[in-house]
């Protein structure tokens, strides 16, 4: 029994560092923005161009054509579910690439989604928990704002041996047809 609390404390501390490793907070976008809630949820809907960015960053980088990751002509539509779910559907040369769900809620005037996982590749050796956040919104120019932050940390047996992170945020200009 202690052998599985000491590994749920251990779990539990790295899940702590690695959130405090990097937060969307930071970003600093005051005024900016308007605030959106559950209120006004559906001003979101609408497509941007360059959505290349935001799919690189929702597929996590995974290994697409590059052909992909750069596309300019990109074009990614948002339809609201409801205030606690948006599509995300990615279109280039009038196909569909993509077609994604967030579930989130709104965290301080923007559509919040959080993913925390856990690299077992190498499980026992090398291990580590991370978390990433996406926040959508929009700017006061009626474009999509995207902000994001990751964190991570590597855990060499049991021992934390390497933490990171990073912020950051962009706009995609809206559409218009």
């Amino acid at each position: 029994m202690n052998k599985i609390r000491l590994s749920s404390c251990l779990l539990f501390l790295a899940l702590l560092i690695t959130s405090s490793c990097s937060t969307i907070d930071k970003i600093d976008r005051k005024g900016q923005d308007l605030p959106i809630d559950a209120n006004n949820f559906q001003k979101l809907n609408g497509s941007f161009s360059k959505g290349a960015n935001l799919f690189d960053l929702l597929n996590d980088r995974k290994a697409f054509p590059k052909k992909l990751k750069t596309d300019s002509t990109m074009v990614v539509t948002i339809s609201v579910i409801n205030n606690k779910a948006i599509k995300l559907e990615f279109v280039t040369e009038g196909k569909t690439v993509n077609t994604t769900t967030l579930n989130g809620s709104f965290v301080k005037g923007y559509f919040s989604n959080t993913k925390i996982s856990v690299f077992l590749k190498f499980f026992p050796l090398l291990w580590g928990p991370g978390s990433h956040e996406l926040r959508l919104g929009l700017t006061k120019d009626n474009n999509l704002a995207v902000l994001e932050s990751h964190g991570g940390i590597a855990i060499f047996l049991v021992l934390p041996f390497f933490g990171g992170g990073g912020e950051g945020t962009f706009e995609l200009k809206r559409k218009i047809d």
